[in-house]
């Protein structure tokens, strides 16, 4: 099955009731990738990260023995290797398992700063080819989500809680790409802490009512 027969699949669904379903969709990294390969897939991220010195010489160790361009591989080779360390003797690899763990932070970190320098600043800045072959692909859906770490943290902006941090970071003195890393952040620890309770979000005023 080829990608429009899977749209054209889709369509023809109905449910319980005989009423047609509406394709929705989820965005990952790939449609960044598939977006402009030139700026977002691996090799060029790791490129424009090894250009500014990011990579650690273990992260770049590990880029070579795992024969990958793929940050979250090697973001998880780390973690990994430190989690068995940990499980093996926590006490006599604590060294090891703590540098591991910056090891991997450090490479999140240097993800995500050349992401925020990547990214258009603008919309004006997406020529007009770009945005319409993008308009035209996303209107088959009537329901977007996105598991893309910038475009979660544009859309939460619309949030009042989230837009007052933000802000908040602004006149900090940070720039608006390192405001947006911080709340990207914010949000994946609120998400970590819905998985973790097992709860719906609620806005701080719901939740200080409750």
């Amino acid at each position: 099955m080829d990608y429009d027969e899977a749209i054209a699949w889709l369509k023809d669904l109905t449910n319980s009731k005989g009423r047609a379903l509406t394709p929705r969709l989820l965005l990952g990294n790939g449609f960044s990738i598939a977006f402009d390969p030139a700026r977002f897939s691996y090799s060029a991220l790791r490129s424009q990260a090894e250009g500014q010195g990011m990579p650690s010489p273990t992260a770049q160790h590990l880029f070579q023995k795992l024969d990958t361009q793929d940050f979250e591989i090697v973001i998880k080779t780390l973690e990994d290797a430190a989690l068995g360390l940990d499980a093996l003797d926590a006490t006599k690899y604590t060294s090891e398992t703590t540098t591991l763990d910056q090891e991997a932070a450090k490479l999140k970190d240097a993800l995500a700063h050349i992401l925020a320098a990547l990214h258009p600043e603008r919309p004006y800045e997406i020529d007009d080819k770009a945005y319409l072959r993008v308009r035209t692909f996303l209107d088959q859906f009537d329901g977007i989500y996105t598991a893309n770490f910038f475009l979660a943290a544009f859309a939460a902006l619309a949030d009042p809680t989230s837009r007052a941090y933000y802000d908040r970071k602004r006149a900090e003195g940070k720039k608006r790409n390192a405001a947006l890393i911080c709340l990207a952040r914010r949000r994946c620890d609120v998400i970590y802490a819905m998985l973790r309770d097992k709860a719906h979000y609620r806005t701080p005023e719901a939740a200080a009512a409750a």
